[in-house]
């Protein structure tokens, strides 16, 4: 008999029937399909049976002269008129025995344990004509059942229409064997409606199973906007990304960070785009990887369990569009791989181990030019922690609040100094500052500054957003009364409360000497501030205009509602704002693989670092000072700002006398301290508390050498 080259029947030439592949069976071997044969015959082999049966017993009859004896009892035929039948024994099988008969060899892996000890949840995964395939249960045989359910679902609903019929007498049935429980031990229903197989006309090629799977594609990226890729697996992302790109290879770029907090960076190319991911771990690298490539590629987030998360967060997500106020998920992933490789380089040349953080917070430079956009971490900090009331200084020695946001804020400040002074020196060129019509210096147009924090800022932003966000979980609770109050952080503590439960309003020096507990406003307060003031301060508003953040990058704890109400919705439209100044409304996202809880106790030290910097200075976070054995003042308290400033007057402003007191100096910016205000009266105006500020006596201090 010729066939052709692919193992169809030639053209023109008729097919043997005894040489066809049984529909259903095309990957046994011929020797097993005979057999079957052989245990279930057709419709005519059982009539000829029967006939020849009944002659034999006849003649036994009439040569014994007796009563004959009884037919022994057939085992019924288990198929239908021109279709295979299956015995007994193959009947009662289960997914994981019909898939390894169709496909024979394959390999089960166990890739993780979830849950705790006393109540494991095993998940398995096995590779299928290169897709990938996970199943879960209470142990590993079980969770192997369901992989290879999965798998045989998979595997019959992607096929081709006319490739179905050839499994089924009729569309219904073929539902119904959809629908059956492919864990259960009584599968000989479904096994039987596979049987359900007309006997294909002479010279017709009959396709095998294999043969119909490797035409059945998973969607591609190219059109994943209608992907219908199933949620219920909960699918690592890295097997994930296989079954849209099967067989993608992953770079290993090295490990950073140092021997107690070491990262390890992992690239995917696909399709000539790179995805870079860091984790703790490699697996954990790859992961974050694949994640960025799935949410870039096909519109998926995934929040995979890295930390002992929830199963309900570790499922991929299909996000719509993402809102007008959102920043792009790819320019928030750069935003951060720039921060966390900075620090960790920066952390590597200290040599310091003990440089352990929480909370790490960074402004980002970003300069749309000729070429690409380009990342520029311009400065960073952490910590966790403020100074306690008994290491005060009045005359502006002490760092105040250390933690992360506002050290990174602060340290932008000394880079933003170090602008001003080239255009101070004639290096205007050299500056991202340039004259405006205000007269006033402004950032050039290609110039954006981006802040990012590892976590939610402490108040108002975090409170409501202890967990990451679940796919169409909101605020069940929008309207209550706690939610926009003013925060402040307490001495000796983490964590915030209401303001309007914090006691008096008026914090004095006496007071806090004496013992009464410092307060101080969270974080998200004072971001929300700064988005009506800008992030310039006071004493820079005397040479420029407001500078307003682009964005707002999350590393961890991103929400949405809850950010975007503690920034800036939470003020209402504020009128009666100076010139140049607005109510900012930055752009935000978090990264697309959170970081995970750092459970870790809070260290007491703060580190800081801009951009010009040799490398990090260390602050003890409860006094404000230097950590060492000789406590020296920060490079970030108010004298060291105000002392720059001053010099900075006198290059600029040589005709104007010299503010005398750092008081003065803050407060003769009046345009500066209207917007100031117009923001904290904003906060009491909807009922959301009122502003708490530091005794007064902090900022009356004058510059003990200044020449007038």
């Amino acid at each position: 008999m010729a066939e052709a080259c692919d193992g169809s029947t030639a053209p023109g030439i008729e097919a043997d029937p005894e040489n066809v592949a049984i529909p259903g069976l095309g990957d046994l071997p011929v020797s097993n399909q005979e057999s079957l044969k052989r245990e279930n015959p057709s419709e005519e082999e059982n009539a000829e049976a029967r006939a020849t049966n009944d002659v034999d017993v006849s003649m036994k009859e009439e040569a014994d002269s007796g009563t004959p004896p009884p037919k022994k009892k057939r085992r019924p035929n288990r198929g239908r008129s021109g279709t295979l039948g299956f015995d007994a024994q193959r009947a009662n099988k289960n997914s994981l025995m019909l898939l390894n008969e169709i496909r024979p060899g394959l390999n089960y892996e166990v890739i993780s344990q979830e849950g705790p000890l006393h109540s494991p949840t095993f998940v398995v995964s096995v590779v299928v004509d290169g897709h990938s395939f996970e199943g879960k249960g209470s142990s590993k045989q079980k969770a192997k059942h369901n992989a290879a359910e999965n798998a045989f679902r998979s595997f019959i609903s992607q096929m081709r229409t006319p490739a179905k019929r050839l499994f089924s007498g009729s569309q219904a049935e073929f539902k119904e064997g959809l629908d059956t429980d492919f864990t259960s031990d009584n599968t000989g229903t479904l096994l039987n409606t596979f049987g359900n197989v007309e006997k294909p006309p002479p010279g017709r090629k009959i396709e095998s199973p294999e043969s119909m799977a490797s035409e059945s594609t998973l969607p591609s990226h190219k059109n994943h906007s209608n992907a219908q890729v199933s949620t219920d697996a909960g699918k690592h992302p890295v097997m994930l990304l296989n079954e849209f790109h099967p067989g993608v290879q992953y770079e290993f770029l090295g490990e950073c960070g140092d021997k107690n907090e070491k990262q390890f960076r992992f690239k995917v190319t696909i399709e000539e785009q790179e995805f870079v991911g860091v984790g703790s771990s490699k697996k954990k690298g790859k992961a974050n990887a694949a994640s960025r490539a799935l949410f870039a590629l096909h519109s998926i987030r995934t929040f995979y369990s890295f930390s002992g998360q929830s199963e309900a967060r570790s499922k991929p997500m299909y996000l719509g569009p993402p809102p007008s106020a959102q920043l792009d998920q790819q320019a928030a992933d750069l935003i951060a791989d720039a921060v966390l490789a900075k620090f960790h380089n920066l952390q590597a040349a200290s040599g310091d181990d003990s440089l352990r953080r929480k909370v790490l917070a960074s402004v980002v430079m970003t300069s749309h030019g000729d070429s690409d956009q380009k990342f520029e971490v311009i400065s960073l900090g952490t910590g966790t922690k403020f100074i306690c009331g008994e290491y005060m200084s009045d005359q502006g020695l002490a760092v105040n609040d250390c933690h992360g946001e506002i050290i990174a804020r602060r340290s932008f400040l000394r880079f933003l100094f170090s602008q001003l002074e080239l255009c101070a020196e004639g290096y205007e060129e050299d500056s991202i500052f340039e004259k405006k019509d205000s007269g006033l210096y402004g950032v050039r147009d290609y110039v954006e500054f981006h802040l990012y924090i590892n976590t939610s800022p402490c108040g108002d932003a975090r409170i409501f957003s202890p967990h990451e966000p679940v796919m169409g979980v909101a605020d069940k609770h929008p309207g209550r009364r706690t939610r926009g109050l003013l925060r402040v952080k307490l001495e000796n503590g983490e964590g915030t409360i209401p303001a309007i439960n914090g006691g008096t309003i008026i914090q004095t020096w006496d007071g806090v000497l004496q013992g009464e507990r410092l307060r101080t406003m969270s974080c998200s307060d004072k971001l929300c501030r700064w988005n009506v003031t800008g992030i310039q301060g006071s004493l820079l508003s005397h040479f420029v205009e407001p500078i307003y953040l682009q964005s707002i990058v999350l590393g961890s704890l991103y929400h949405y509602e809850h950010m975007s109400r503690a920034l800036y919705q939470r003020l209402g439209d504020l009128e009666g704002l100076p010139t140049l100044f607005k109510q900012n409304r930055p752009l935000m996202n978090g990264t697309s693989t959170p970081e995970p809880r750092a459970t870790i106790k809070s260290p007491g030290i703060s580190v800081n670092w801009s951009e010009g910097d040799d490398g990090f200075e260390v602050v003890n976070a409860t006094q404000g000072v230097i950590q060492g054995d000789v406590p020296a003042p920060s490079r970030l308290c108010k004298q060291s700002l105000f002392k720059r400033f001053i010099c900075l007057w006198k290059k600029l402003k040589p005709t104007e006398s010299v503010p005398l007191s750092y008081h003065e100096a803050k407060n003769s910016v009046t345009d500066y301290q209207r917007a100031k205000h117009i923001a904290m009266q904003g906060f009491s105006a909807q009922g959301l508390g009122t502003w708490i500020q530091k005794p007064c006596e902090q900022d009356m201090f004058e510059l003990p050498d200044q020449d007038n």
